[in-house]
């Protein structure tokens, strides 16, 4: 299985997270086909951080769903894990611009 399938399919864990669009799917299979598992995982995050961000909250139960489910997700911090990940691999051209391909699935 490739980075890209993994990532969609971690995307849709349990039901728990609503899986990528066909189009992130797409994407990701381009820019991530070889990516290390630290920038896999920080893209996976990254798209669950963004559909939980833009659920929709209909009721209190929603709202501490969605919540619950940012914290869990430390989409709070995802921007300076980014950093620092890419801090990581700064000497690799192609992880970076996997990095920064991540950075734009953010919140």
């Amino acid at each position: 299985m490739r980075v890209g399938e993994i990532l969609v399919v971690g995307a849709s864990l349990l039901g728990a997270v609503p899986s990528a669009t066909g189009s992130e799917r797409q994407d990701l299979r381009k820019l991530l086909p070889d990516a290390p598992a630290d920038v896999a995982r920080l893209a996976q995050r990254a798209i669950e951080c963004r559909t939980w961000s833009t659920a929709d909250v209909t009721d209190e139960a929603s709202d501490a769903r969605v919540e619950s489910a940012l914290a869990a997700l430390r989409c709070g911090t995802l921007e300076a894990d980014v950093d620092v990940v890419r801090r990581r691999h700064a000497e690799s051209g192609s992880e970076l611009r996997a990095i920064d391909a991540v950075r734009e699935l953010g919140p």
